[in-house]
């Protein structure tokens, strides 16, 4: 659990530390919102595992938190070398 929490924020901190403050607060508003009463509450309600089912969502929250925000990263970092691809080309022409 410490593992995954570390890995989605220090992710999330890579994403911040990109520029992309906006994005950054959005995936953390996506994972502390959106994800965790999601999961927490289909584990907790639906497949009746009570507070143990909270963990449980708390736990695949913070999994797919850092998955978004790699691979939101990954996409970012993609399209500005891109950019600088094309503004070098640009410049030898």
């Amino acid at each position: 659990m410490i593992i995954n929490s570390l890995y989605a924020f220090s992710v999330g901190g890579w994403v911040a530390g990109l520029g992309k403050r906006l994005n950054s607060l959005v995936i953390a508003f996506i994972r502390a919102l959106i994800l965790k009463i999601i999961f927490s509450y289909i584990f907790a309600v639906i497949l009746n595992f009570g507070q143990t089912g909270v963990w449980f969502g708390i736990v695949i929250e913070n999994i797919l938190g850092g998955i978004i925000a790699y691979i939101w990263s990954k996409l970012y970092i993609r399209k500005i070398s891109n950019e600088n691809i094309e503004n070098k080309d640009i410049i030898k022409n």
